[in-house]
């Protein structure tokens, strides 16, 4: 008996078991799988991620330069809407001065003046009313004086002028009175001309 027992104990393991036993598991197997398809999968969805975040950046980092050229432009238009309005207020008050000379003697230089304020379009108002202000200056020996005067742009205008109400009262004298204080408003279209605002156009404005 004890020999028999030796003998199975030593006999070897069937070629066929040991293959079973040598074959690895399948389960496992599928397990490794899977986590190698997963982890493809993250490092994909990781990277569409990444590549998403940076198109985000960039594209906000466009708008934000878009913004800040567009909020640029917008400045810089609207300073230069300022200084035309600054400009064509000021050379309309010049103007209409010209047209309430102190007296006949100073008559001359401003009728040139008041020329020179006209545009090619209103030259030839600017002429005619000229000759008549130094006639009627003559005729009643007319002295002159600006009490107060206000300007203000009213608006802009398609054809880059500027519309400037003026407020003027002048106190006048002639040879049948003394000191008439007389006020008018005035709607004069200031259009730039050769980089120089002069009058295009001008409308009394009733109170």
């Amino acid at each position: 008996m004890e020999g028999d027992a030796g003998s199975g104990q030593l006999t070897p393991t069937p070629p066929a078991e040991a293959a079973e036993n040598a074959a690895p598991d399948s389960d496992h197997s599928d397990l490794g799988n899977d986590a190698d398809n997963g982890l493809r999968a993250s490092r994909l969805a990781s990277g569409r991620w990444l590549t998403g975040i940076v198109a985000v950046v960039a594209l906000a980092a466009i708008l934000l330069a878009a913004g800040g050229a567009l909020a640029l432009w917008g400045h810089r238009t609207n300073a230069a809407a300022a200084e035309g309005e600054v400009l064509a207020v000021a050379a309309a008050k010049d103007c209409i001065t010209a047209t309430q000379a102190p007296d006949l003697a100073a008559m001359m230089d401003s009728q040139r003046k008041i020329v020179e304020c006209a545009t090619e379009n209103y030259a030839p108002q600017a002429n005619l009313y000229s000759g008549l202000l130094a006639d009627a200056y003559e005729t009643v020996n007319a002295q002159v004086k600006i009490v107060q005067m206000r300007a203000g742009a009213e608006k802009h205008n398609d054809d880059g002028s500027i519309d400037v109400l003026v407020a003027t009262r002048v106190s006048m004298s002639n040879v049948q009175q003394q000191d008439q204080e007389l006020s008018y408003r005035l709607r004069v279209r200031m259009l730039p001309e050769d980089g120089v605002y002069k009058i295009d156009n001008i409308e009394p404005v009733s109170k």
